[in-house]
């Protein structure tokens, strides 16, 4: 949007972050920065921002946007394997919610004795 009126807010729900797999606990806590961390669990429970706008030399509003930073956390492993961000315009007539789904790819350690990394063993051959 150009400009929206100044009584609307967006509220993000972030679901990238954090999972509901096993081992949740152990990989947040492996993870060494707390900015990520902070960034990881940002808005799990949802969060309300302000809708800012760019403002020229004349005063005259423009590029409604809200910008903040978040991280990934691990792959969905199960159905549907996308992880979702949900934003709604909060204030106006009615609420809109869109459901942004997102495919988050990396690997993903089950622990030991229950995953591994292929190759095992060069050549890797596969017979279908």
């Amino acid at each position: 949007c150009d400009i929206v009126d100044n009584e609307l807010k967006l509220r993000v729900e972030n679901q990238v972050g954090v999972d509901e797999n096993e081992g949740f606990d152990d990989f947040y806590s492996s993870i060494g920065d707390d900015k990520t961390k902070e960034a990881l669990t940002k808005c799990s429970d949802g969060c309300l921002y302000d809708i800012g706008h760019k403002v020229d030399e004349e005063g005259n509003l423009s590029s409604a946007n809200v910008t903040d930073w978040f991280a990934t956390g691990r792959p969905n492993i199960v159905a549907p394997f996308t992880k979702s961000m949900i934003f709604t315009i909060q204030g106006g007539t009615s609420d809109i919610t869109h459901k942004a789904d997102f495919v988050v790819e990396g690997y993903y350690s089950k622990g030991p004795g229950r995953s591994f990394a292929l190759p095992t063993h060069k050549p890797i051959m596969i017979l279908r």
